[in-house]
């Protein structure tokens, strides 16, 4: 069976990236496709891989642009599909790529890990093309044969829309051996990692200031890119760790105090991993990370604030830490079981085809 991998970009490593190179692991033959590829910024054994890319890719070349460049989309699809000697594509969509075009008899399975312009903060421009992006992304969900969600928010509302569809939900995973507990006296647990994802740069000038008041140590962990205004005005390069690789970020997860995360996405990066760690976090609470995460093993923040930030520090401090069981309780988030469920879904596929 000939199979074809589809996401919406392939600029720089992140989530989704994880996904890609699982499915390239289960079928090392596949053939990459995207809206734009950023040669030679994707670490790892994708760039190894046969990768098609749209025009875009000449324009665009970090996650900013594309956003600024998502109306240009549809007008891709001229010049741009998967070829049908393809039996099946596989698509790993953050809002988009499920539109990418394939052949009738091809089948599709449609990884959605994220709703289109779900979580963003949209300029004038990109409002103006909402609408019109959002139903092209819906005919896209339309061609899909089977469509996985990775929340339960995304599975209700992709059956409001789409009631006829073929819909389960398949929970999202991170490396999470990347993120061993690191037992060690050196640790001092003494600074608090806050994640970049979900703040702006006003917010992140609030925390600075109630955290420096407070003389407690901290990080912000992340791409910050969208941060410069507050860089600015903290002038101190110190407070920002920046988007690391796992080398890099483990023995920080394992020797930090905690981890805030603000946002309301697909899985919290920073948290998740900070559990993995064996170390305590802090979320905003919805109703997918009270279904996906261990209550009892999460500080819920009351609301997005400095105070209820400080308020999870006085709680850290009556706090008996249990590693083990921080790092159980998301032990279901290992990428093991997604592969599982594609290869026991694509073995019912191949029967079909050979």
């Amino acid at each position: 069976m000939k199979i074809a991998i589809t996401c919406d970009h392939l600029i720089q490593r992140m989530e989704v990236t994880s996904y890609v190179e699982a499915l390239l692991a289960l079928y090392p033959k596949a053939e990459i496709f995207t809206f734009v590829h950023n040669a030679g910024k994707i670490l790892g054994d994708i760039e190894h891989h046969k990768i098609h890319s749209t025009f875009l890719t000449h324009k665009v070349k970090s996650i900013d642009s594309f956003n600024g460049a998502r109306y240009l989309l549809p007008s891709t699809q001229k010049n741009f599909a998967v070829p049908c000697s393809f039996d099946l594509v596989f698509n790993i969509s953050t809002g988009f790529s499920q539109s990418i075009q394939k052949c009738e008899d091809t089948r599709q399975i449609t990884y959605l890990l994220q709703w289109p312009f779900e979580f963003e903060e949209l300029s004038w421009k990109q409002k103006l093309f909402k609408k019109y992006l959002e139903s092209w992304a819906l005919k896209g969900l339309n061609q899909a044969d089977e469509i996985w969600v990775a929340r339960p928010s995304l599975e209700d509302k992709c059956r409001a829309l789409l009631p006829n569809k073929k819909i389960k939900q398949v929970m999202p995973f991170f490396n999470l051996d990347d993120y061993p507990i690191i037992p060690s006296s050196h640790w001092k647990h003494d600074v608090l990692l806050i994640s970049t994802e979900g703040i702006s740069s006003s917010f992140a000038l609030i925390i600075y200031d109630a955290l420096k008041s407070q003389r407690i140590k901290f990080l912000f962990v992340g791409l910050d890119n969208h941060l410069e205004q507050a860089k600015k005005t903290i002038n101190d390069d110190k407070y920002f760790f920046g988007q690391r690789c796992a080398g890099d970020l483990a023995p920080l997860m394992a020797s930090c105090l905690g981890a805030v995360d603000f946002s309301h996405s697909l899985l919290p990066g920073l948290a998740v991993r900070s559990l993995a760690a064996g170390r305590p976090v802090a979320l905003i609470k919805n109703g997918d990370y009270e279904k996906q995460l261990d209550q009892k093993q999460v500080f819920w923040l009351k609301d997005k604030s400095a105070d209820s930030l400080l308020s999870f520090m006085d709680e850290l401090k009556s706090k008996n830490v249990e590693p083990k069981e921080l790092r159980r309780s998301v032990l279901k988030f290992n990428p093991a079981s997604f592969k599982t469920k594609v290869k026991n879904n694509l073995a019912s596929l191949e029967s079909v085809f050979n």
